[in-house]
Protein backbone atom coordinates (compact mmCIF):
# COMPACT_ATOMS: atom_id res chain seq x y z
CA UNK A 1 0.00 0.00 0.00
CA UNK A 2 1.02 3.39 -1.01
CA UNK A 3 -0.90 6.66 0.78
CA UNK A 4 -3.42 3.88 2.13
CA UNK A 5 -4.53 2.50 -0.98
CA UNK A 6 -3.02 -0.91 -2.69
CA UNK A 7 -0.81 -0.95 -5.39
CA UNK A 8 -1.88 -3.13 -8.93
CA UNK A 9 1.19 -4.44 -10.44
CA UNK A 10 -0.05 -3.09 -14.03
CA UNK A 11 -0.47 0.32 -12.13
CA UNK A 12 3.24 0.29 -11.21
CA UNK A 13 4.08 -0.67 -14.83
CA UNK A 14 2.61 2.08 -16.26
CA UNK A 15 3.97 4.38 -13.64
CA UNK A 16 7.49 3.20 -14.27
CA UNK A 17 7.26 3.09 -18.14
CA UNK A 18 5.79 6.63 -18.25
CA UNK A 19 8.49 8.29 -16.17
CA UNK A 20 11.44 5.98 -17.86
CA UNK A 21 9.52 7.47 -21.30
CA UNK A 22 9.88 10.69 -19.65
CA UNK A 23 13.35 10.69 -18.84
CA UNK A 24 14.27 9.26 -22.59
CA UNK A 25 12.88 12.09 -23.82
CA UNK A 26 13.99 14.96 -21.85
CA UNK A 27 17.71 13.31 -22.59
CA UNK A 28 16.93 13.30 -26.02
CA UNK A 29 16.07 16.90 -26.08
CA UNK A 30 19.20 17.64 -24.24
CA UNK A 31 21.53 16.12 -26.29
CA UNK A 32 23.29 17.86 -29.16
CA UNK A 33 21.78 17.77 -32.46
CA UNK A 34 18.36 16.77 -31.00
CA UNK A 35 15.72 15.92 -33.13
CA UNK A 36 12.37 17.06 -31.90
CA UNK A 37 10.48 15.44 -34.56
CA UNK A 38 11.35 11.70 -33.44
CA UNK A 39 8.56 9.70 -32.42
CA UNK A 40 9.05 8.41 -28.33
CA UNK A 41 8.78 5.70 -26.75
CA UNK A 42 6.47 3.68 -29.58
CA UNK A 43 3.65 5.91 -28.09
CA UNK A 44 3.26 8.13 -31.73
CA UNK A 45 4.02 10.97 -30.03
CA UNK A 46 7.16 13.29 -30.83
CA UNK A 47 8.87 15.75 -27.97
CA UNK A 48 6.56 18.48 -28.23
CA UNK A 49 3.61 16.14 -27.99
CA UNK A 50 4.59 14.35 -24.88
CA UNK A 51 5.71 17.27 -23.19
CA UNK A 52 2.64 19.61 -24.40
CA UNK A 53 1.26 20.05 -20.65
CA UNK A 54 4.77 21.89 -19.85
CA UNK A 55 5.27 25.39 -20.74
CA UNK A 56 8.86 25.42 -19.39
CA UNK A 57 9.52 22.13 -21.61
CA UNK A 58 7.88 23.13 -24.65
CA UNK A 59 10.01 25.62 -25.57
CA UNK A 60 13.19 22.95 -26.05
CA UNK A 61 11.73 21.52 -28.89
CA UNK A 62 9.77 24.14 -30.53
CA UNK A 63 13.63 26.12 -30.88
CA UNK A 64 14.67 22.75 -32.12
CA UNK A 65 12.39 23.26 -35.16
CA UNK A 66 9.64 20.82 -34.43
CA UNK A 67 6.99 20.74 -36.42
CA UNK A 68 3.46 21.86 -35.27
CA UNK A 69 1.27 20.39 -37.64
CA UNK A 70 3.07 17.11 -37.33
CA UNK A 71 -0.08 15.03 -36.83
CA UNK A 72 -0.04 11.22 -34.77
CA UNK A 73 -2.05 8.08 -36.32
CA UNK A 74 -5.08 9.86 -35.38
CA UNK A 75 -4.82 13.15 -37.05
CA UNK A 76 -4.32 15.00 -33.92
CA UNK A 77 -1.56 17.68 -33.77
CA UNK A 78 0.35 18.65 -30.73
CA UNK A 79 -2.36 21.58 -30.43
CA UNK A 80 -5.29 18.88 -29.94
CA UNK A 81 -3.72 18.17 -26.89
CA UNK A 82 -2.87 21.08 -25.49
CA UNK A 83 -3.89 22.03 -21.89
CA UNK A 84 -3.34 25.83 -21.18
CA UNK A 85 -2.76 28.84 -22.42
CA UNK A 86 0.44 29.85 -21.74
CA UNK A 87 1.79 26.47 -24.47
CA UNK A 88 -0.99 27.68 -27.15
CA UNK A 89 1.42 31.07 -26.96
CA UNK A 90 4.33 29.53 -27.36
CA UNK A 91 2.89 27.37 -30.33
CA UNK A 92 1.17 30.29 -32.32
CA UNK A 93 3.96 31.93 -33.31
CA UNK A 94 5.28 29.18 -35.41
CA UNK A 95 2.28 29.28 -37.33
CA UNK A 96 0.46 26.25 -36.60
CA UNK A 97 -2.55 25.07 -39.19
CA UNK A 98 -5.42 25.57 -36.61
CA UNK A 99 -7.48 24.24 -38.94
CA UNK A 100 -6.48 20.85 -39.26
CA UNK A 101 -9.23 18.00 -38.17
CA UNK A 102 -8.41 14.84 -36.52
CA UNK A 103 -10.19 11.79 -37.75
CA UNK A 104 -13.44 12.72 -35.42
CA UNK A 105 -13.33 15.79 -37.53
CA UNK A 106 -12.40 18.10 -34.66
CA UNK A 107 -9.91 21.13 -35.05
CA UNK A 108 -8.09 22.35 -32.16
CA UNK A 109 -10.48 24.62 -30.84
CA UNK A 110 -12.81 21.98 -30.97
CA UNK A 111 -11.09 19.33 -29.14
CA UNK A 112 -9.94 21.98 -26.75
CA UNK A 113 -13.98 22.57 -26.06
CA UNK A 114 -14.67 18.82 -25.51
CA UNK A 115 -12.62 18.70 -22.71
CA UNK A 116 -13.56 22.23 -20.95
CA UNK A 117 -10.19 23.94 -21.63
CA UNK A 118 -12.27 26.93 -22.85
CA UNK A 119 -9.10 29.35 -22.16
CA UNK A 120 -7.42 27.12 -24.46
CA UNK A 121 -10.14 27.38 -27.18
CA UNK A 122 -10.53 31.22 -27.02
CA UNK A 123 -7.06 31.78 -27.38
CA UNK A 124 -6.52 28.95 -30.62
CA UNK A 125 -9.45 30.93 -32.09
CA UNK A 126 -7.33 34.75 -31.44
CA UNK A 127 -4.85 32.93 -33.53
CA UNK A 128 -7.21 32.33 -36.34
CA UNK A 129 -8.45 35.92 -36.37
CA UNK A 130 -4.91 36.92 -37.12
Amino acid sequence: MIFGKPICALNLSVAFDHVVCQLLSLSALLAPGADSNHTLCGIGLNALMYHIDDAGIVDRPLDLGADVNEARSRGETSLHFASSEAVVKLILPRRPDLRTKNLNGQTVSDKARQARREEVARSIERGLSR
